[in-house]
């Protein structure tokens, strides 16, 4: 096995890098992490869309991290593993992380977009502190653990469980890093609170251990905010999907859910506008604003529904234009007027290309056939209006529809923003890929193989995240 990892990995490795280097644009998501013998590691990942428009993540590795993770050093260590890549830094069109103050120092001019997960969890979290949520939550998990680590209650609990008619479900205790898993503890615990309740009256040893009504009533408020928003996380936190193009929309959803009613008790009303007040911020700089606002234009499910600045987001995506057009084949990368004649297909020239266009478009069969004529190569900014007119009179396909299949349909109606797609759909809106990586770390680095050398480590780290996805 010395030999075959090595070369295995090998073979991998080219496999990807021949995948990474052709694609036009590529972001990235990146995170830190500290192995049980006090080894520092950084991972990061790569999502790009192919040319066939299939988003594709890849692990580019775990390196071991032999400096501070100061803002500076960590964006030098992201240059590092792109050179070693051969990935051109102009092509990165954006990189995903959570917001730790040396992520946000070291990414900030890198189109940086911070985990809608990590903002959530955050927001929830904050909530969570409030003094008697806090209390509450401290006595349920004193109760959980009371019941889970005492054989004969539990085995009691299922007696009471078969009893009462109610699901055979053992009692979940939380992690505290992730709210999803406090709002579990808590359904799950009315869930079974009669049981519970018959099982901790039966022994006046733990009768202290029953949550008071107070008590009750602070985890069915908490429990009746959170669970709507249960599924947003993981609504993004898959890499086979786009994701940037959703945050907005799934923030308009929160807002609405978190919206305070008239029949909303004080603490339910407080609760929720400590989480949205808290979300709102976290998303109300420009910059970002306006990163997700392309990405949600170039998604033909929501090109109108969420951009609030249209003008603001062509503006920016025009000021692209070098690139994009350089990528899209036979199309001049000169800012002037300059004419040629050549043999293409009548596309968004004149009035009558523009109706055959949206004929095409609505009806999916093309209307123009090949015809051999002359016509004037427009420069980058003309040809980039003319396919923003032509999108923008298309109505949005359906919320269910895959916009990479759109796009693949519609390359060759719209060379310039096809490439802008690629752009700006392939960014993550979580950094999850990249704690994937450590939850594969985890595993490999156990116990019994916590001597594993760092480059070890990433060869058989590398291979188990990449090997599945070839």
């Amino acid at each position: 096995m010395e030999n075959e990892i090595p070369r295995l990995y090998d073979d991998v490795r080219e496999a990807i890098r021949d995948d990474v280097t052709a694609a036009s644009y590529f972001s990235c998501t990146t995170d830190c992490w500290t192995s049980r013998n006090m080894s520092s590691f950084m991972s990061v990942t790569a999502q790009l869309i192919s040319s066939d428009w299939e988003l594709k993540s890849w692990c580019l590795g775990c390196f071991e991290m032999l400096v501070d993770h100061t803002g500076g050093e960590l964006k030098e260590a992201l240059y590092d593993i792109l050179d070693e890549w051969n990935l051109d830094k102009h092509r990165l069109a954006g990189i995903t992380t959570d917001n730790a103050s040396n992520n946000v120092k070291a990414f900030a001019n890198l189109q940086w977009l911070p985990c809608f997960g990590h903002n959530l969890d955050l927001s929830v979290n904050k909530a969570l502190q409030l003094e008697h949520v806090s209390s509450t939550l401290g006595k349920l998990r004193k109760t959980v653990s009371g019941v889970n680590r005492s054989t004969k209650r539990k085995r009691k609990l299922l007696t009471k469980q078969v009893e009462l008619g109610l699901p055979q479900n053992v009692l979940l205790h939380d992690v505290s890093t992730r709210w999803g898993s406090t709002q579990r503890m808590i359904q799950r615990f009315l869930e079974q609170q009669n049981a519970v309740s018959s099982v901790l009256l039966a022994d006046r040893k733990s009768i202290h251990l029953i949550p008071g009504d107070a008590d009750l009533t602070t985890l069915e408020t908490v429990n009746d905010v959170l669970e709507p928003l249960q599924t947003f996380t993981d609504a993004v936190s898959g890499d086979k999907q786009v994701t940037s193009s959703v945050i907005l929309r799934l923030l308009w959803k929160i807002f609405a859910l978190l919206a305070v009613s008239d029949t909303d008790s004080e603490s339910a009303a407080e609760l929720k506008q400590i989480v949205a007040i808290d979300m709102e911020t976290r998303y109300a700089d420009a910059d970002r604003k306006l990163l997700l606002e392309c990405c949600t234009f170039l998604d033909p499910r929501f090109k109108e529904s969420f951009v609030a600045n249209p003008a603001a987001v062509k503006t920016k995506l025009r000021a692209e234009l070098a690139g994009a057009v350089s990528a899209a084949a036979g199309v001049d990368t000169e800012d002037t007027a300059e004419l040629k004649t050549k043999k293409t297909l009548k596309t968004c020239s004149g009035l009558h290309g523009l109706l055959s266009s949206i004929k095409e478009a609505k009806s999916g069969v093309s209307t123009s056939s090949p015809v051999e004529t002359p016509t004037a190569v427009k420069t980058p900014k003309e040809l980039f209006d003319c396919e923003v007119l032509l999108y923008e009179s298309m109505a949005e396909t359906e919320a269910e529809n895959d916009p990479l299949s759109w796009w693949k349909g519609k390359e060759s109606t719209f060379p310039v923003l096809a490439q802008l797609a690629k752009k700006y759909l392939c960014i993550s809106a979580t950094s999850c890929s990249s704690e994937r990586v450590f939850s594969t770390s985890g595993y490999i680095c156990n116990d019994r193989r916590n001597n594993l050398s760092g480059d070890h480590l990433d060869m058989l780290v590398f291979l188990a995240q990449n090997l599945p996805r070839i």
